[in-house]
């Protein structure tokens, strides 16, 4: 069960990586969504603003606001 969380972890920080390095004009939600495997998009979006205090159609707007190197210290 521990290593299920963990992988679901790393895919919603995966997500919401491709979330702030994409541009809101380009690609959706969705598409993000369903790339790392999330094929349940109210659920996605539901566990993902539990975890990140957002919904991720915010941290996708809000992406369009940073530069490169503002987003690059983001990155862990």
């Amino acid at each position: 069960w521990v290593w299920y969380r963990y992988i679901s972890w790393r895919r919603f920080h995966t997500a919401r990586r491709v979330l702030l390095s994409s541009s809101p004009t380009e690609t959706t939600v969705a598409k993000i969504a369903f790339s790392n495997g999330f094929y349940q998009l109210g659920h996605f979006a539901v566990d993902y603003q539990k975890l990140f205090n957002e919904k991720p159609s915010v941290t996708l707007q809000r992406s369009s606001l940073f530069t490169d190197k503002e987003y690059s210290s983001l990155l862990p």
